[in-house]
């Protein structure tokens, strides 16, 4: 999300998908301590509890959350910090809070030092941005989206710029052919399904 490259014609539309499938048990070995540390995050499957569930891909990790503001208040307090600012200011102009009354709220989140958390648990402010059930996954994308949009933007631009117009073509002409049959792959693959 974010990256513009995306957008074009240019990047196969299975990328993240393919990197994900390709890499699954190290995915699931990078993410489930985080998954386990969280308490109102919980796998559906029994069978994730076996120790070498990891490495079998049909293994079902599907996750179930418990919908209590106060426990989604909590993982919205144990963002990171830069992540969690920006989501903040994005919930200051949709629940309409004045200036004043803002910077009280993120004077109040300011109680945690460089190395850690001296408060994990959520607030009356991120208990309520929790809450807002149907809106805060489309805001959290949007600030995926801002997150990622400049940097991916530059890196790209750097690379056009350093590579040199023939380097910087044969590569856009390679990416272009793989993304035309990423995509041929993903149509034959909803062909398949529907029929």
């Amino acid at each position: 999300m974010g990256d513009p490259r995306m957008s074009l014609p240019t990047e196969n539309p299975r990328k993240v998908s393919n990197i994900v499938t390709a890499q699954l048990a190290n995915f699931r070995t990078l993410y489930d301590p985080l998954i386990t540390d969280l308490p109102n995050l919980h796998y559906s499957d029994p069978a994730c509890a076996q120790p070498d569930w990891k490495a079998d891909p049909a293994a079902n990790a599907r996750l179930t959350q418990s919908m209590d503001p106060k426990m989604r208040g909590n993982m919205v307090r144990r963002l990171p910090k830069v992540f969690r600012q920006k989501l903040y200011y994005q919930y200051q102009a949709k629940f309409q809070i004045p200036g004043s009354a803002f910077d009280s709220i993120i004077e109040h989140a300011r109680d945690e030092d460089a190395t850690s958390f001296r408060r994990r648990e959520g607030g009356a402010f991120e208990q309520r941005i929790a809450a807002d059930v149907d809106g805060l996954s489309d805001v959290v994308r949007g600030v995926i989206r801002s997150t990622v949009k400049w940097p991916s933007t530059t890196q790209s631009l750097k690379g056009l710029l350093t590579g040199g117009p023939r380097k910087s073509w044969r590569y856009l002409t390679e990416k272009w052919t793989r993304s035309r049959e990423g995509g041929a792959v993903a149509d034959k693959g909803t062909k398949e399904k529907r029929a």
